[in-house]
């Protein structure tokens, strides 16, 4: 009976010793566990932390950006507007039609020259689309002080007989003087000429002699 009893607190004490280094054990590890746990909650703070701070630093430098872009779009802007007030300052705006007309008194342009040179402004080699505005462009062509030939925006050159401005659309409205247009392939760019109350005649497209030519703008 005694010995009975010996081996049962010896087994009873092993296994009280099992027990208790299988609970300190599990307690280590849940120890480690929390260490991680908290050294990845910290390095993920961290991180947040980091990330805020570049995209706050890179929102700073986008809206310093945007600042002088706004800045840079204005003053282009600005300068854009000015240079336009430059250059349709010489011209004389009819309200009916919404464009402005001018004069080129330099007299060596050609019939190309005139076309880039009113395309340079922004503008075209004139186009005439009514008896009325063709008026007001021969008031602004005699107040401008023409006394020769006066260059249009008016051209057959792709195909003899098939007149049109320079922006493609067909010469509807017409001003010939007396048995104009010649219809030769010489001549294919549109003019008109003082004798004739500016009667509009085909004339060689390099002449340039006494040339003046009227260039026409959007308001």
């Amino acid at each position: 009976m005694n010995i009975i009893l010996f081996f049962w607190l010896i087994f009873s004490t092993v296994i009280t010793l099992s027990v208790t280094n299988g609970q300190e054990t599990f307690l280590d590890e849940m120890t480690n566990m929390r260490k991680t746990i908290e050294d990845l909650k910290t390095q993920i703070e961290e991180k947040i932390d980091s990330t805020y701070n570049e995209l706050k630093n890179d929102s700073q430098v986008l809206q310093q950006q945007l600042t002088s872009l706004k800045l840079d779009t204005e003053t282009n802007l600005t300068k854009i507007l000015e240079s336009k007030e430059k250059k349709t300052d010489c011209y004389t705006f009819d309200s009916t039609t919404g464009y402005g007309y001018k004069l080129l008194k330099d007299l060596r342009y050609n019939w190309y020259h005139a076309k880039l040179k009113c395309e340079s402004e922004g503008g075209e080699l004139a186009s005439i689309r009514t008896t009325q505005e063709w008026q007001f462009v021969k008031e602004v062509i005699n107040l401008g002080g023409a006394d020769a030939y006066v260059w249009l925006g008016g051209t057959d050159v792709l195909q003899e007989r098939n007149w049109l401005w320079t922006d493609g659309s067909p010469v509807s409205f017409t001003d010939w003087r007396p048995d104009f247009p010649r219809n030769m392939t010489r001549y294919n760019c549109l003019a008109g000429h003082i004798d004739f109350n500016w009667g509009w005649f085909d004339s060689d497209c390099y002449a340039y002699a006494r040339n003046y030519a009227v260039c026409k703008i959007q308001a």
